[in-house]
């Protein structure tokens, strides 16, 4: 992908974002793979793990995939705007120091990793 195709994409997704309260910003890391899946940091106004998910569900409602929490089993499933399944409540309030994702088209998984744990 170009940078002038990956800077545009990132452009488009900020202006959109404009209008919500949400800002995940997903940045293009590459490279793409066969599958058209690449591999993305993310921005995000987030501070917790719980308001990561919610801005995950309120940012992308037409996606679906995995939240994995780094060096931990617990993850989360979602689709279409709304949670499959929830991280023990245990881990919702702890603090997020970053957040990689890879996807394409409608599936994003993405990959956290908490501060101090």
């Amino acid at each position: 992908m170009g940078v002038l195709v990956e800077e545009s994409i990132l452009l488009i997704t900020k202006i959109i974002n404009l209008n919500t309260a949400w800002t995940m910003i997903h940045k293009y890391i590459g490279p793409t793979s066969r599958d058209e899946t690449a591999p993305y940091s993310c921005e995000y106004s987030a501070y917790t793990l719980r308001e990561l998910v919610d801005e995950i569900i309120h940012d992308h409602p037409d996606e679906w995939g995995y939240i994995e929490i780094k060096d931990l089993h617990p993850k989360c499933e979602y689709s279409k705007g709304h949670l499959v399944t929830m991280f023990p409540e245990e881990l919702l309030d702890k603090k997020i120091n970053s957040v990689m994702a890879h996807g394409g088209w409608t599936r994003m998984d993405y990959y956290v990793e908490l501060d101090n744990y």
